[in-house]
């Protein structure tokens, strides 16, 4: 049963109607890690307005490289919502530090939530799904996948669901 659940879980994951996510920028930090940021900035040109584009930008470290991230509206405000996961020289070997970041008015974002989380086979492993006013966080714990549902709601990010589920 676990073997046809999750396929079909990651099916829904990846083809939700109201969610577009995914990009990945591989490779270790850099100093001209740059490149990373500004390839995943560069996609969010006409879907979010400039200002909000440099806020990313200010609040993400400089050395960062992207591996991963997710946009959609998890807030229910009706702006575009992000989730990054990103490595810095100082992050853990095998691990991705992971940023929520919450569309204030169309104005700025607004950090709800950080980790740092361990990935186990490729950095993808840490992956995203925004949709339906809810974002799912999907990684890795050892053997296990970890399959968490956010809500943010007055200025607080709950968390709904938190399943684990055998590889």
């Amino acid at each position: 049963m676990k073997n046809i659940l999750l396929p079909l879980i990651f099916f829904v994951l990846i083809f939700s109607g109201k969610a577009f996510s995914q990009l990945t920028g591989e490779g270790e930090p850099t100093e001209s890690s740059e490149v990373a940021v500004e390839q995943m900035l560069g996609m969010f040109d006409g879907i979010i307005n400039e200002g909000l584009i440099d806020n990313i930008s200010e609040i993400l470290p400089n050395d960062a490289v992207i591996v991963n991230y997710g946009a959609g509206d998890f807030s229910g405000e009706g702006f575009t919502d992000i989730t990054i996961s990103y490595k810095t020289k100082e992050t853990g070997n095998h691990n991705l530090n992971v940023i929520f970041l919450i569309n204030e008015d169309d104005k700025e974002f607004k950090i709800m939530k950080e980790m740092e989380v361990e990935w186990v086979d490729v950095p993808y492993d840490v992956a995203f799904s925004i949709s339906e006013g809810t974002c799912v966080f999907t990684f890795r714990e050892d053997k296990k996948w970890r399959f968490q549902r956010y809500f943010y709601y007055n200025n607080t990010i709950f968390l709904l669901q938190d399943e684990t589920i055998d590889a």
